[in-house]
């Protein structure tokens, strides 16, 4: 399964490699990614300062604040669940698209 984080643009530069994924560049000069990630990699990853991890894809757990906060441009508030917050991205970006998963 997919997983969803947002990334702080020069974390991401350090990372992008370790994974196959898609990602989209939000105004508040991170990246949404979504793609599939070596559990190593993963938690090398969510490690880093910054760097927020969205609930699993069908997780009933809402985005929360600070992830509603970077993904505001695309309408998503606190109370939106993962798979509700990608359906809004893949508006923007067809990577994040459930035909994706």
């Amino acid at each position: 399964m997919k997983v969803i984080h947002v990334i702080p643009m020069e974390v991401y530069e350090r990372h992008k490699t370790n994974f196959q994924h898609h990602a989209h560049h939000l105004a508040t000069g991170a990246v949404v990614s979504i793609g599939n990630i070596n559990q190593h990699f993963q938690a090398a990853l969510e490690s880093e300062p910054g760097v927020l991890p969205l609930p699993f894809i069908l997780s009933t757990e809402s985005v929360g604040p600070e992830i509603a906060k970077h993904l505001a441009e695309h309408g998503v508030l606190e109370s939106h669940k993962a798979f509700e917050a990608a359906a809004m991205v893949a508006k923007a970006h067809a990577g994040f698209a459930f035909s994706q998963f």
